[in-house]
């Protein structure tokens, strides 16, 4: 029996409840009123969970998803009763004026009203985890479902997805005109559904986070792109032109779409950007590499072009025959929050840069110890401070600004890592460092010797002639051992070079 009827000591409830994933908790919930009665008082005792509740409305069914950061959770399903033509398969009873089951491992309704099943599956989720729903995944038939759930709930929906759906044989020109009409949404739209070629959108969407219209994306026009006020757009299979796009980039380089820190479009057709850097006056910025670039290949193959706006605020510009991509470089840093020790000072000083309009914005069970409001008060003397790290610190400073400053410094930086990783690359495997070479540190140089695994021998030897020639302390982590070189500020190219000449004859004492 599905649905078993159990009289379980608290106790025993409870340590169970401990244990239970979240569709689990969800299904231990029918045993009985009285487990059900446990599990929502101790989830409206607890801190707010680490998840997401989602609402999947599609077709016949609907079903509530519970999302962490590392998975995805089907917990119960909402079906109509036609689906479950072989009830024998399904195992379902009748109770309470509808049919329950299983499919999947999970709790299934079936009812004559798909919509209210769908509205009592997320109802029961959201009373038993005291959560509000995050997100909307629907295709044309889930539409009623975006004002259902932001009546119902005083926080708005962050997400809606429009997916499409090969049962309609037409097009979906209204329901994502009503969407894109009704705001229904704070952080993102992705929408998926096919329209005709006659569709045409003339308001204005946002501000919200995040736009991705997928497949369809050839209503867009230049007005449009001007008018959607989010942090991040894609659009797939767009028809805008090259005429188009540099008025974009002259409405942007002029204050407009302030918000925007990514563009990507997708063409629909090969577009010829010849001249085009020439008539907006670009400047070429080549082996552009940003780990927001969605297309590896957009990262790893293409050279950008540098674009200012008048307010200094600069972008990127990658573009091919079937893409264009836009980066801005807002100033995003709010808190920048660093220790002294290698580089700066001593260990035990801690270095805190805080943008004044998010002073006094800590959370009321802040200690005064951490609040960023408080130190300032007091003049970073609210505690006693690490004086002896604050005295080395502040000859380090001089120390920075008596050689010509921390770009002379981070060149410098730059030509001692290069040194190093230059004979690593150029060694024929001999030495290996497994670090992307757009991401390797210019303070610590790891790499292997005698292969990507590594030769213990052949390390240990190194290390010991190392440590003859006065270099210490080059023996890698030992969670992955090999060699680590550490390049910090102290080190000087001259003994940078030390080690280079070393590397050197090592190499060709064993590859003889």
């Amino acid at each position: 029996m599905p649905f078993p009827i159990l009289h379980t000591p608290f106790v025993v409830l409870s340590e169970i409840i401990s244990l239970l994933e979240p569709k689990e908790i969800v299904t231990v919930s029918f045993c009985s009123k009285k487990a059900r009665r446990l599990l929502k008082r101790r989830h409206q005792r607890r801190e707010p969970l680490g998840w997401r509740l989602y609402m999947i409305d599609y077709g016949y069914w609907a079903r509530v998803d519970i999302v962490t950061p590392h998975h995805s959770y089907p917990v119960l399903s909402a079906v109509h009763i036609s689906v479950a033509r072989y009830e024998s398969e399904h195992k379902s009873i009748q109770m309470n004026g509808y049919k329950r089951g299983f499919s999947c491992d999970i709790p299934v309704l079936y009812f004559e009203d798909r919509v209210m099943g769908s509205k009592m599956i997320v109802d029961y989720v959201t009373d038993l985890f005291n959560q509000d729903v995050y997100g909307l995944i629907m295709d044309r038939n889930g539409i009623w479902a975006i004002e259902w759930i932001n009546n119902r709930q005083e926080k708005m929906l962050n997400g809606l997805e429009l997916v499409e759906n090969d049962v309609y044989n037409c097009y979906g020109d209204a329901p994502l005109n009503y969407i894109l009409r009704n705001k229904g949404a704070t952080d993102y739209y992705k929408l998926r559904d096919k329209v005709s070629d006659n569709f045409r959108f003339d308001g204005k969407l946002g501000p919200a986070i995040q736009l991705s219209i997928h497949s369809n994306g050839h209503w867009v026009t230049l007005d449009n792109l001007k008018n959607f006020d989010f942090m991040r757009i894609e659009v797939e299979e767009s028809r805008l032109s090259v005429s188009d796009l540099h008025s974009f980039l002259e409405h942007w380089r002029s204050g407009g779409s302030r918000r925007l820190a990514y563009l990507q479009l997708v063409f629909e057709k090969d577009t010829d950007f010849e001249h085009f850097d020439e008539e907006l006056e670009l400047v070429e910025k080549p082996n552009v590499v940003d780990n927001r670039l969605s297309d590896e290949e957009i990262a790893n193959s293409l050279d950008g072009y540098s674009i200012q706006r008048d307010d200094g605020v600069k972008a990127t510009i990658h573009f091919g025959i079937r893409h264009f991509v836009l980066i801005v470089w807002h100033p995003t840093h709010g808190v920048v929050f660093g220790g002294a020790q290698k580089n700066l000072g001593a260990a035990g000083l801690t270095i805190v840069i805080v943008r004044k309009d998010l002073i006094g914005k800590q959370q009321a069970i802040t200690p005064a110890v951490f609040s960023y409001k408080e130190m300032i008060a007091n003049n970073s003397l609210y505690n006693t401070p690490p004086t002896g790290g604050i005295y080395t610190t502040n000859l380090v400073l001089k120390w920075i600004k008596s050689k010509s400053g921390l770009n002379a410094i981070y060149e410098l930086n730059l030509k001692k890592s290069g040194l190093i990783y230059g004979i690593i690359d150029n060694s024929n495997g001999f030495y290996h460092c497994a670090v992307d070479k757009r991401y390797r540190s210019i303070m610590n140089v790891c790499f292997r010797i005698g292969g990507a695994a590594g030769n213990e021998d052949l390390e240990a030897e190194f290390l010991k002639g190392a440590a003859e020639r006065n270099m210490i302390s080059l023996k890698g982590h030992r969670s992955v051992g090999g060699i680590r070189a550490s390049l910090y500020n102290a080190i000087t190219l001259e003994e940078t070079q030390v080690l280079a000449t070393w590397m050197n004859e090592f190499q060709k004492a064993h590859s003889a």
